[in-house]
């Protein structure tokens, strides 16, 4: 069983990239759409450990579960780092 091969059913993209551009669109206030995003990205990821647990209950050999992990965090990255913008650092912490 490879699960790689289907990875939309571990997380799918374009899906998320929609919700995000939608939500993002939709709320001007930059705490609360952070904190929408954050949920939405907590909800895929749960779907997607989900669809990884099914699948390593159906047989996945750990490497491609181990793979399968790393590219549902490689995603949600990705897409929270698009569109939730961090407060800046305080001057004096930078130094």
């Amino acid at each position: 069983m490879n699960i790689n091969k289907n990875r939309r059913e571990i997380i799918n993209r374009r899906t998320l990239s929609g919700r995000v551009t939608a939500l993002t669109e939709q709320i001007s206030d930059p705490v609360r759409r952070r904190a929408v995003l954050a949920s939405l990205l907590k909800d895929s990821l749960q779907t997607g450990r989900e669809a990884i647990k099914r699948a390593f209950q159906a047989g996945a050999k750990g490497p491609e579960v181990g793979a399968a992990n790393s590219y549902l965090f490689d995603q949600l990255i990705t897409k929270g780092k698009e569109r939730i913008q961090l407060p800046a650092p305080h001057a004096a912490s930078v130094s």
